[in-house]
């Protein structure tokens, strides 16, 4: 019976992953195609594969710089969102008490659910006043505001699942408040920091809103860059595919280079490391 049981969550689990994998094995398929292979009357599994999609991203299009467009912008404003947010949730944990805590926390969690298109035309008007449109800094900084509700939240979680005798130790030992924060709770929370950095870091990567209108042919994004490959005349399936399993690349390298501390993360508190 046990087996039985086993072998049907085994199924489901298997089923779940194809179900998942399926597009991407497609998207994959699609980028070494032909036009002609692309468009033939029946799918083609089996087919001589070309690399001339993927050539042509890194030749005639400027795919590199939107790439390292985004891994400055995504890198950056997932660092700053942890550090900023690991702060705010330090001072929202049980390690302080004061009337309004529940009140602004739930508030700044209620900010997450806000309709990022509802800030789009402040956010241009005040941009275009401030002359930050078309640079990095300008995404960097709405990337940031936008992830910090999760990322305080998700801080904010962690760090109340640690003793407050390992901080009271350490104020002991002549550790103000901040040296306590810095030297102590942040390292014991490296798994979690690890977590929310990549999380954060996949917000900031996939954002298409604020890239199209804030950025320009400099700073065009991954994201922007694909959409370049979508016209009213027709779209380029070939390139677009190589496009997106490009882009996946580094945030799977990240996850993968990370995993350890990104599981561990997501189970603090539940299972001890």
């Amino acid at each position: 019976m046990a087996k039985r049981v086993n072998l049907i969550i085994l199924l489901i689990i298997g089923l779940a992953e194809s179900w998942t994998l399926l597009p991407i094995l497609w998207c994959f398929l699609a980028s070494l195609k032909t036009k002609e292979q692309l468009f033939a009357k029946y799918p083609l599994f089996i087919f001589q594969p070309t690399f001339t999609n993927y050539i042509r991203l890194f030749t005639e299009l400027e795919f590199q710089k939107w790439i390292f467009n985004s891994l400055i912008m995504a890198t950056s404003s997932a660092l700053a969102a942890t550090f900023a947010g690991s702060m705010a949730a330090y001072a929202l944990s049980n390690r302080f008490q004061f009337r309004t805590k529940e009140g602004l926390a739930n508030f700044i969690l209620s900010l997450k659910m806000l309709p990022p298109i509802v800030a789009a035309v402040p956010i241009f008007i005040l941009y275009k006043y401030l002359n930050l449109i078309n640079t990095h800094l300008g995404l960097i900084l709405v990337y940031t505001v936008f992830n910090l509700p999760l990322t305080i939240w998700m801080m904010r979680g962690f760090i109340e699942e640690l003793p407050l005798e390992i901080e009271d130790a350490a104020m002991i030992d002549g550790c103000t408040k901040f040296q306590t924060f810095t030297k102590v709770v942040l390292p014991l929370t490296k798994p979690a920091l690890v977590a929310t950095f990549i999380i954060s870091f996949m917000f900031a990567w996939n954002e298409l809103l604020f890239a199209i209108f804030l950025t320009g042919a400099e700073t065009y994004t991954v994201t922007v860059g694909m959409t370049r490959f979508v016209t009213i005349k027709r779209v380029d399936w070939g390139s677009l595919m190589a496009a997106g399993m490009t882009a996946i690349l580094p945030v799977i390298a990240i996850a993968f280079y990370a995993q350890r501390y990104l599981i561990r993360g997501l189970t603090f508190g539940a299972i001890k490391a």
